[in-house]
């Protein structure tokens, strides 16, 4: 990106946190570049957000302007020839993601035709599914700002052996049992939603918009089942402890 700008752009990580696809997309600026780049490697995209502070600051250095000149950033959707320097600069980015990738046997990403202004009408996850949002800075010449990346749980799973062994400089030794403790109690404080399922049914729009308060519904007659983060989903016996709906889980499927 430093040679594409003619400028040293440094892009440092800043955070990395666990969080919801709902809650990250939720809090994205409506008019934003939303970037989806898909892999063979991984069986869902990582999903890249580029705000309107960092690509107006690269636009404007691309077009000549200076370290202290004035940053405008239009309220409107990006003009033609606008889009055609981002799909460049968005390529750029996803060969840096490739670069970042080549640790593990992964194929390069490639970015989407289309990018979403809107995060909410790109196609996205379950509300949710769980995310890794990486966080990292913006800084150019004078210019600052974020940028974020949104990598799904699962499409890291098959890839943590190699990621062990990455981190493991090459030696493919697995964490010590005192690592291995810290990172239980860890995993132990983290809140993850549930959902219990009863049961379901199909009913019309017509029958929807008729129904009233004390109507009833019959539902379908379901195995009820516990679902965490729209992931492994346990058989559950519905029961009662004093005035409270209790569950009891069976094995996981």
């Amino acid at each position: 990106m430093t040679g594409c700008l003619g400028s040293l752009v440094e892009f440092p990580a800043q955070s990395m946190e666990q969080t919801t696809w709902a809650d990250y997309s939720d809090k994205l600026p409506r008019l934003t570049s939303f970037v989806l780049f898909r892999s063979k490697g991984f069986d869902t995209p990582f999903f890249f957000n580029l705000p309107p502070k960092v690509f107006y600051a690269m636009l404007d250095r691309l077009l000549g302007g200076g370290d202290q000149s004035d940053l405008v950033i239009p309220k409107r959707e990006p003009t033609s020839i606008e889009k055609q320097i981002r799909a460049m600069l968005i390529k750029h980015m996803g060969e840096a993601l490739t670069a970042a990738w080549s640790v593990l046997p992964t194929p390069g990403f490639q970015d989407e035709s289309k990018v979403e202004s809107d995060p909410k009408m790109a196609p996205g996850l379950a509300p949710n599914e769980v995310v890794v949002e990486v966080t990292f800075a913006f800084r150019m010449s004078g210019r600052e700002g974020e940028v974020s990346l949104a990598i799904p749980i699962r499409a890291l799973e098959p890839h943590l052996d190699g990621l062990v062994e990455v981190l493991s400089g090459g030696s493919g030794r697995l964490p010590d049992a005192s690592q291995k403790r810290r990172l239980d109690q860890r995993l132990r404080t983290i809140s993850v939603e549930g959902t219990a399922v009863l049961g379901s049914t199909s009913i019309t729009l017509g029958e929807l918009q008729s129904m009233a308060v004390g109507d009833v519904l019959d539902l379908d007659q379901e195995q009820p089942s516990f679902t965490v983060g729209g992931g492994a989903a346990w058989p559950m016996h519905v029961g009662n402890r004093g005035d409270r709906r209790i569950v009891r889980l069976g094995s996981s499927t």
